[in-house]
């Protein structure tokens, strides 16, 4: 990654990120020190503050999203989009809200798996006719700080997994799950703040006429 390709903006948003994500985790240890038991419960603390990362990152990604030219850039967009939303939805319980029926049935048990999982195998289908595009550009994707801030939230939610899972027998498992989802997702609102939406690929730009090299695609 070369710094000379980046603006004024971009390397703030990198400078400053690891001393928010330090803070935050600093705070937390020591609210969990200070044996603040509701930290990390259903709807405690952690978990509402994780509903306002995604909900941030969702509302970055719509906004700079809403005039983005067909392209991979889109895809990824869009399929971060959709992460969003099935991450929100499973850390709200609809259910305990006075919503309309159909609204809690959507968002909600039966009817939520349903839903995404549509959503999901619709944008699946969608990806597979453009599969060789998306797979030349994903590694110059990848390569942008956008993409190196995502392998890392990435990260954070396989360790909140393995806290999850309980592959690790330590103390106060549940914090730490809470603790490196928030973290994941503190992530996930920077890399959308990092996408460079002015590179994109047409969808109907055909493999042959990029070149074979992913070094002629630009994402």
């Amino acid at each position: 990654m070369r710094l000379r390709n980046h603006n004024h903006t971009t390397l703030m948003l990198l400078f400053l990120a690891p001393l928010v994500l330090s803070l935050a985790d600093f705070i937390a240890i020591l609210l969990l020190i200070a044996d603040k038991s509701d930290l990390a419960v259903e709807d405690g603390l952690l978990e509402s503050a994780q509903v306002l990362l995604l909900i941030s990152a969702l509302m970055i990604l719509l906004y700079r999203g809403r005039s983005l030219p067909s392209g991979s850039l889109q895809i990824y967009m869009i399929g971060l989009i959709l992460f969003c939303i099935s991450a929100i939805l499973r850390e709200v319980d609809i259910e305990k809200y006075s919503l309309p029926q159909a609204i809690v049935f959507i968002g909600s048990g039966f009817g939520k798996k349903v839903m995404l999982a549509l959503c999901w195998l619709s944008f699946f289908i969608f990806c597979s006719s453009r599969a060789r595009s998306l797979v030349l550009s994903a590694p110059l994707f990848m390569k942008t700080s956008a993409g190196i801030v995502l392998v890392i939230s990435g990260m954070f939610l396989l360790v909140g997994g393995v806290f999850d899972r309980q592959y690790l027998e330590v103390a106060n498992a549940q914090f730490y799950e809470e603790l490196m989802e928030f973290n994941a997702y503190l992530m996930l609102v920077l890399a959308t703040m990092l996408i460079d939406t002015r590179q994109t690929v047409p969808y109907g730009l055909r493999v042959s006429e990029m070149g074979s090299s992913p070094s002629n695609i630009h994402y």
